[in-house]
């Protein structure tokens, strides 16, 4: 099976009560700072200016992610992953104990308080490779022509510009396509910034008792 690799419900609600974010930089514009590591194997559709660039597969360069992050959450221990995929040691080994070296961890500080000494070593989690894992005859989702070619679940009228979604449409993942592979991004897809897992690794992470993180199910064949 393939699962959907995301913060859990219960971390989204602890960000929302709690003062966090990169602190070296305006959280505005952080994301727009981040460059590739190695331009000239980027595919061109992951240059595109809509594409979110640590969402496409690929590492980064780590001089230019921040280097500070707040979680200021009291006495509460900190989860496992914060929102931003900032992860624990202990989801860098999970993921490591799968995948060595494919994946990249670009260490940052977290402090509890803004004004006060880090308390612990996080780390940005950029997942390392792309597969193209979707099931073409069984989805029912629409192709999306283009630079980058993406599946939708709706069709627009270009006349009107008024999108209508497709009824039931189904988008159903290819266990042969990502068989061998635990973590990835699919290019085509633009709602799973996240990225895909394995059921072997989702079964893993469910079973370790990491926090702020969740795994689930998606359809596939």
């Amino acid at each position: 099976m393939v699962f959907y690799l995301s913060e859990s419900g219960d971390g989204i609600r602890r960000y929302a009560e709690t003062d966090a974010g990169v602190m070296d930089v305006p959280q505005e514009s952080y994301q727009q700072k981040m460059e590739y590591a190695d331009v000239g194997k980027i595919d061109p559709s992951a240059l595109e200016k809509s594409a979110s660039v640590r969402e496409q597969g690929y590492w980064l360069k780590p001089e230019t992610m921040p280097k500070q992050y707040l979680w200021a959450n009291g006495d509460e221990p900190i989860p496992d992953v914060l929102p931003g995929f900032v992860v624990s040691p202990r989801f860098k080994d999970l993921v490591e104990s799968f995948e060595p070296g494919i994946h990249q961890f670009i260490a940052v500080d977290i402090y509890k308080r803004r004004d006060n000494a880090p308390v612990a070593t996080y780390y940005w989690f950029i997942v390392g490779q792309r597969l193209d894992s979707v099931d073409r005859e069984r989805t029912t989702y629409a192709w999306q022509e283009g630079k980058r070619g993406v599946w939708v679940d709706s069709v627009v009228d270009t006349k009107t510009w008024i999108f209508t979604r497709i009824p039931d449409a189904r988008l159903v993942f290819s266990n042969a396509q990502v068989a061998g592979h635990h973590i990835w991004h699919d290019p085509h897809l633009l709602s799973f910034g996240n990225g895909l897992c394995s059921d072997a690794f989702a079964e893993a992470l469910l079973a370790s008792g990491l926090t702020g993180v969740a795994a689930t199910p998606r359809e596939s064949v």
